[in-house]
């Protein structure tokens, strides 16, 4: 889901600036082909360096990227229900 949403600000984002992949791939300084894969939806997982990088480029703030806000109150629940596991010492 991710991933969708951050393809669609994409191309959105290349289109408004009236970009070709190649001026793009420049301008952020990551290659053709990891841009159009990102652009299409078969790049699942890029890192997080790369997601700021294509942010700054395209013109959109990582937060536009509805989902990542979320998955982060997500984990912030998890781990504020989870205990910290208790260490047991030898006698």
């Amino acid at each position: 889901m991710k991933q969708r949403c951050l393809s669609v600000l994409m191309r959105k984002g290349r289109a408004k600036a009236g970009m070709t992949i190649e001026e793009m791939s420049e301008r952020c300084g990551i290659s053709v082909q990891t841009l159009f894969e990102m652009e299409e939806d078969y790049r699942l997982d890029p890192m997080l360096s790369i997601v700021h990088l294509v942010c700054a480029a395209y013109g959109f703030g990582i937060e536009e990227i509805e989902p990542l806000g979320s998955i982060v109150e997500v984990v912030e629940e998890m781990a504020s229900k989870t205990k910290p596991p208790t260490r047991q010492f030898p006698h």
